[in-house]
């Protein structure tokens, strides 16, 4: 079976869209079959062999659609590795970043069931 990922994205602005269409090529240029969708937009994600998810932080919470898109595919997510991405830091500072770690990690906490690979 052909490994076939899906790069998965919440943004308000567009920046998030811009770095998971910066991860989709890459894998591309690796030799992956990747998709870039909007978690919006997906009804299932039967097709796929693993999973990139990124969305945005706002005011230490991840994007909205992060979540209804976490909890809609519950099941199938728990099959399948999952790699995550947060955006949120204004300034390319150590202490930004660390914060947007934290909040990240207190936003996956609500779902205990998933287990990232890569954070």
């Amino acid at each position: 079976m052909q490994t076939r990922v899906l790069v998965a994205y919440a943004s308000k602005y567009g920046s998030t869209q811009e770095v998971a269409e910066a991860i989709a090529d890459t894998l591309r240029e690796n030799g992956l079959s990747a998709d870039l969708e909007p978690m919006r937009e997906l009804k299932s994600l039967e097709e796929y062999t693993a999973v990139v998810l990124g969305a945005p932080l706002y005011m230490v919470h991840w994007h909205k659609d992060a979540h209804k898109f976490l909890s809609w595919h519950r099941e199938a997510l728990t099959n399948l590795p999952v790699a995550v991405f947060a955006l949120g830091p204004l300034d390319d500072k150590e202490e930004e970043w660390k914060e947007v770690r934290s909040q990240l990690e207190k936003e996956l906490a609500k779902f205990s069931w998933l287990k990232p690979v890569l954070r």
